[in-house]
């Protein structure tokens, strides 16, 4: 199961968001339809959230930093919380900046409860990242807007 998750991970860390409220369109253009039925990946991701919420498997060791280069990412949402994901595994060291109490974003905001699981400390079960461990996550961090005539 770890290793599975772990591959699931390798493209796309939030595995509990997707199998949660994902309308797994692809499933529908799946070549695996040719042959029987498609794989039921949203319902596979479920069940690999939700057996790593159960079990609570030990995170794996941060990924070594090897760049030197320092790199910010505003914005603890989705988007960010990937593409810090993706820089960490890069081995770049990354500071995550959050201008709201916790991290997720969208998540936490629009997201109803009964859609999935949160921990006890208020996060969605889908915000866990073992990549962004070793890397800084400050929260209630509000990155002053310029006004630079950008709409």
């Amino acid at each position: 199961m770890v290793e599975a998750l772990a591959l699931v991970r390798e493209r796309m860390p939030f595995a509990a968001a997707c199998g949660r409220i994902c309308l797994h369109r692809c499933e529908q253009e799946c070549n695996r339809n040719q042959v029987d039925e498609p794989i039921a990946i949203m319902h596979l991701k479920r069940f690999l959230a939700d057996w790593d919420y159960q079990h609570k498997p030990a995170l794996p060791a941060p990924v070594e930093k090897t760049r030197d280069e320092r790199i910010a990412v505003i914005g603890g949402g989705p988007a960010g919380l990937t593409c810090a994901h993706d820089l960490a595994k890069a081995g770049y060291p990354v500071t995550l900046f959050e201008a709201g109490s916790r991290l997720g974003g969208i998540l936490h905001t629009c997201i109803p409860v009964f859609r999935y699981t949160r921990h006890k400390n208020g996060n969605h079960q889908a915000v866990k990242n073992p990549e962004l461990s070793g890397n800084e996550s400050p929260t209630d961090v509000p990155i002053a807007r310029q006004n630079n005539g950008l709409h």
